[in-house]
């Protein structure tokens, strides 16, 4: 019996050993801390959070996210500040790059001086201090040594030509005259004089004097010429999205004339090369929808499309005519455009690209800065493009290399 009860004994002293070595082994696993895992929940409960955990460190995988990293826009952000320069901070009109090619020229608004500054601006200095205030439009020669200017004295219109020097002579041209264009040399002046209801293209000298009829008079108000060749004009009519429009060209020897487009919001500008005759012209579709940017060469007849919307007013060729620049809004409206855009209702957030003329081929030079780029010019080697905000007139210069 004794021998029985001893065995008894052991075995319980034994379960009672093992009982207490599954506690400790189970509280000792329950505390030790538990590799990361990637597991996804498999139920509902899985699903549930353990209350009072705290959520441990997160161990990267080293798999690329498909997300852009911050890094990435902080990158682009620090690129368009390198290459985006606000050249002035108060408004100014009529920005190009003066006759020696090494400096800007603008006119201040608040004083109507006429001043220049370096391709990056800080260094503003004053090339003459008439005093011009009012001032709607600046229309510089292609020598960029004289420029049109019209202001607002009161309820007239008045338009003179100046010099760009500290001591400028001033002309006026007559009260009548409208929509003032240079020719390609420099050396002549050409306007609509308005006379009842019929305008007159007329020309005079490159100081306004000796003022001539060419020969050519239209009904059509508001036509705006352009002098592509010592022979030629272009002569386009102020256009509206819902409105068919023409743009003629103009014999200026025998006032031979055909129309090289016509559609409905036609809006273009010319380059200043007489040897390529190249015009940057968009349109609108029937229901008014922006269409694709276009370049017509006059002399080929060849016309080349571009996949983007945006405005000629928006673009400039460079000098030789080899490139074309161009502000492209982010976001254009589905109707109403170009007037809309004239009247400042409605502004837009521009991209700029470079189309190759010879290679057609496109190149995005800047993401979207958020500017609304106006009266653009570049440096004749292609390494600046100067354009104003339409929204605060600011002046900006972008390095184009």
């Amino acid at each position: 019996m004794e021998k029985g009860s001893r065995i008894k004994k052991i075995v319980v002293i034994i379960a009672i050993i093992l009982v207490i070595a599954g506690i400790s082994l189970f509280l000792l696993l329950l505390f030790l801390p538990k590799a990361p895992t990637t597991r996804e929940p498999t139920s509902f409960f899985d699903r549930l959070p353990l209350i009072g955990r705290r959520a441990g460190p997160q161990i990267p995988t080293g798999a690329p996210s498909a997300i852009p990293q911050p890094a990435s826009e902080e990158t682009a952000d620090a690129e368009r500040r390198r290459r985006l320069i606000q050249i002035t901070n108060e408004p100014v009109i009529g920005p190009a790059v003066s006759e020696d090619s090494r400096r800007i020229l603008y006119f201040r608004k608040r004083d109507g001086h006429l001043v220049n500054n370096s391709f990056i601006g800080g260094n503003e200095q004053t090339t003459s201090n008439l005093t011009i205030l009012n001032i709607l439009d600046v229309a510089w020669s292609p020598l960029r040594n004289r420029a049109v200017v019209t202001y607002q004295d009161g309820e007239i219109l008045k338009k003179f030509i100046t010099e760009a020097t500290s001591t400028p002579k001033v002309a006026f041209l007559p009260q009548e005259a409208q929509s003032p264009v240079w020719s390609p040399d420099g050396n002549s002046i050409f306007w609509m004089t308005r006379q009842n209801q019929t305008y007159t293209l007329t020309s005079a000298s490159r100081d306004g004097q000796n003022p001539k009829s060419r020969g050519f008079t239209t009904p059509i108000p508001d036509l705006q010429p352009l002098i592509t060749t010592p022979d030629t004009a272009a002569l386009i009519p102020k256009t509206a999205s819902i409105f068919e429009t023409p743009l003629f060209l103009l014999n200026l020897k025998n006032l031979a004339q055909n129309t090289a487009l016509f559609a409905f919001g036609l809006t273009a500008i010319t380059d200043e090369n007489p040897k390529t005759q190249l015009i940057s012209y968009a349109a609108t579709n029937r229901l008014g929808v922006l269409e694709d940017l276009h370049t017509f060469n006059v002399q080929s007849g060849q016309d080349t499309s571009w996949p983007v919307k945006t405005l000629p007013e928006k673009c400039v060729f460079s000098k030789e005519a080899t490139e074309l620049f161009c502000a492209v809004p982010k976001e254009v409206p589905a109707r109403s455009l170009p007037e809309i855009w004239y009247k400042g209702q409605t502004s837009f957030s521009d991209s700029f690209f470079r189309f190759d003329l010879k290679t057609n081929k496109a190149e995005q030079i800047l993401g979207e800065s958020g500017q609304d780029a106006v009266s653009l010019a570049v440096s004749p080697d292609n390494k600046y493009l100067f354009f104003l905000d339409k929204k605060t007139s600011f002046l900006y210069s972008l390095l184009l290399e």
